[in-house]
């Protein structure tokens, strides 16, 4: 964790290693993308972006329960990649991958749910 050039490097694969992910789900290969995609974060955790590549994997491969979780977990977070929200980076990919005639009715389904509020967290229950 301490050497600076060991993380760049690092930070520098696991970009590639996600890009490839990404690739693979313009290619249809949806497998391909989920399995390079949880190799990649599980190099670099703190990299919530690879995780849009798991979910979009998941999603096309009807693992519906398991992409919406991951879509939802990280609603909110502000700074996903360069500055743009997780909502930000998950409707600019769904308009690519729409383009590239890739589509899911949970696209939908998040993209309203992104719109709506999101849920006030109970506060700790009562003795």
């Amino acid at each position: 964790p301490d050497n600076k050039r060991w993380q760049s490097d690092l930070l520098f694969t696991v970009d590639r290693i996600g890009r490839i992910g990404y690739n693979f789900l313009l290619a249809r290969d949806y497998a391909g993308a989920l399995e390079v995609s949880q190799q990649a974060s599980s190099l670099a955790p703190g990299q919530l972006w690879l995780y849009t590549i798991q979910a979009y994997a998941l999603m096309l491969l009807d693992r519906t329960e398991e992409a919406r979780a991951i879509f939802l977990k990280y609603r909110g977070q502000p700074n996903a990649v360069k500055g743009r929200t997780w909502e930000q980076l998950i409707e600019n990919d769904f308009r690519k991958l729409r383009a590239a005639g890739i589509t899911s009715p949970l696209m939908d389904e998040i993209v309203a749910q992104f719109e709506s509020p999101a849920p006030a967290t109970d506060p700790a229950p009562k003795n």
